[in-house]
């Protein structure tokens, strides 16, 4: 009875902090009413459209705390008969519900994709991955963000689905009806959005200044990151892992999951390393560091 007054608290300030409108503050610090901007809309895409991709990106990783957070602290602090899942599921989604149905506003929020992703990336982070590469692949290709949302519940869905009857465990159905639920209040909230898709009207962004933006920034994180993953795996990580293997493989009795070849184990003249040996480690070692 206790952990359940617990959760109940804790779904209650789930909601509040999903409820907190971080596009409608940050507008206001620039002197600007974002509910009567744009579409009116508090979520990162029409701040970004409006005060510019750097605005839009901080109000998207603040709306994703807000279903992060909870949906992390349901499921480190609260448990439930049903598992520690449920905990985590019902403070995320009652922190999404939050930001779409937010008090503050008059239960007029924004469309939930941050504040989900930021649930899933707690929850299911393998689905979340698959459906931030279909975000982006149908977005980069036909410019309408609210295209790529609903293409990525629709790719989140499916690969959850996917992995809860693969798994077969309980928990596993509990987050894919998660899944299924936070969808269905993405769609509903896109209503609008997808009547402006079939009648032609759905604002572009790529050839806006915000995709502009956006497209430059993400090509400059990922080469960075990249270019930083090749010299440090290569300068850093490589030769330390193979000089590593080089000596497990040299050594009598090397540990049971680096089992030798006979082949390998010929014997040489003394003071000369043992090509073969060498020849392994460096296998190992490439299969270690490469991508």
């Amino acid at each position: 009875m206790e952990q359940f007054g617990y959760l109940s608290i804790g779904i209650i300030v789930s909601y509040l902090v999903g409820a907190i409108p971080f596009g409608l503050f940050l507008a206001k610090i620039k002197g600007i009413d974002i509910l009567n901007q744009g579409s009116g809309n508090i979520g990162a895409t029409n701040v970004g459209r409006v005060l510019g991709a750097k605005y839009g990106l901080a109000v998207f990783v603040l709306d994703a705390l807000k279903g992060a957070l909870p949906a992390k602290a349901g499921m480190l602090y609260l448990d439930t008969p049903l598992g520690p899942e449920i905990a985590g599921i019902l403070m995320g989604a009652s922190a999404i519900f939050g930001h779409l149905f937010p008090i503050y506003l008059k239960f007029k929020g924004g469309k939930g994709i941050a504040t989900s992703a930021g649930a899933m990336a707690m929850l299911v982070p393998i689905p979340l991955a698959l459906a931030l590469l279909t975000w982006a692949a149908f977005t980069s290709s036909w410019g309408f963000v609210s295209l790529g949302s609903l293409a990525s519940t629709i790719a989140l869905c499916s690969s959850q689905a996917f992995i809860a009857l693969k798994s077969g465990t309980q928990g596993g159905m509990y987050l894919l009806a998660f899944t299924f639920l936070a969808t269905l209040l993405v769609w509903i909230k896109h209503i609008p959005n997808i009547y402006r898709l079939w009648a032609g009207a759905e604002n572009r962004v790529k050839d806006s200044t915000l995709w502009r933006s956006v497209a430059s920034i993400l090509l400059q994180l990922s080469l960075g990151i990249w270019l930083g993953t090749v010299v440090f795996f290569t300068g850093v990580i490589g030769p330390g892992v193979f000089t590593w293997f080089e000596k497990l493989c040299v050594t009598e009795n090397p540990p049971y999951w680096l089992p030798t070849p006979e082949a390998f184990k010929a014997n040489t003249p003394v003071g000369f390393p043992n090509p073969l040996l060498k020849e392994q480690a460096s296998r190992l070692a490439g299969v270690v560091v490469s991508p």
